[in-house]
């Protein structure tokens, strides 16, 4: 392929990202704050008011592990709790688990086939309703992501060797 049509190819590729990864913003971010906090995200603020100590004991006992609840810890202390705030913090999860996708998706197979993986999740009802709950749900689905791209990374490197 010419230089001059790969280039184009890779600026293409780029720009759809782009615009997948906005047009995931925007649909996570419409109404953010409209709704009152309900119970599940009630207590992960009332978590994140604690201490990085106290957050720690008190999720000890938990099936949750305090990560999402420290990050929440410091979000809270930057953005505020509205109900947009706190909110806000899944939502930029979810948007980052939205190229991340696109990562695994184009390590596996190619760009294109990342693409469609993006704009699959950037659209899948059940992970924008995630993104848009104070919860730590969103998180996990970018650490998941994140895990499967450096365990790609891993086995590639392995296989130079």
């Amino acid at each position: 392929m010419p230089l001059a049509k790969q280039a184009r190819s890779a600026q293409l590729i780029s720009l759809s990202l782009l615009f997948i990864l906005l047009l995931a913003f925007i649909i996570r971010i419409i109404a953010l704050g409209h709704e009152s906090i309900w119970l599940d995200e009630a207590h992960s603020v009332w978590v994140a008011h604690m201490t990085p100590v106290e957050i720690v004991r008190s999720v000890a006992d938990d099936v949750h592990p305090p990560l999402y609840f420290l990050v929440l810890h410091y979000w809270i202390l930057i953005a505020g709790d509205s109900e947009f705030a706190v909110r806000l913090l899944s939502v930029i999860f979810g948007c980052l688990s939205v190229a991340a996708i696109y990562l695994v998706g184009a390590r596996l197979f190619d760009r294109a086939t990342g693409l469609v993986c993006a704009l699959f999740l950037a659209l899948t009802r059940m992970h924008i309703e995630f993104s848009q709950e104070a919860r730590m749900y969103s998180l996990l689905v970018l650490l998941t992501l994140l895990s499967v791209l450096f365990f790609l990374k891993l086995l590639e490197s392995r296989s130079k060797r």
